[in-house]
């Protein structure tokens, strides 16, 4: 069954639940907001599947309630920081 969109609703709690759109993305942007910001601590602290982070991750930078920053070149890595949309959000 396919979740019901709250795309066309005037609304700011039907928006947020638009864009935080399931538990895990809860969970992710409660950690942004702890503090957290590499993968791997978002892994270890929620156990969310890694094609899920990896989702959920690309749907919050689209959407400009996260963005991602490289810390790192070699290798290169990023972490993720909340904006100010996303502190908003929270």
């Amino acid at each position: 069954m396919k979740p019901k969109s709250f795309a066309g609703m005037h609304c700011s709690i039907a928006g947020a639940l638009e864009l935080i759109g399931d538990r895990w993305t809860l969970l992710l942007i409660r950690d942004l907001s702890l503090g957290f910001s590499r993968y791997d601590d978002f892994r270890a602290n929620t156990n969310i599947p890694a094609a899920t982070l990896a989702a959920r991750l690309k749907h919050l930078v689209e959407h400009d309630i996260v963005e991602r920053v490289r810390y790192q070149e070699r290798p290169p890595r990023d972490e993720y920081r909340l904006t100010p949309k996303g502190r908003d959000l929270w």
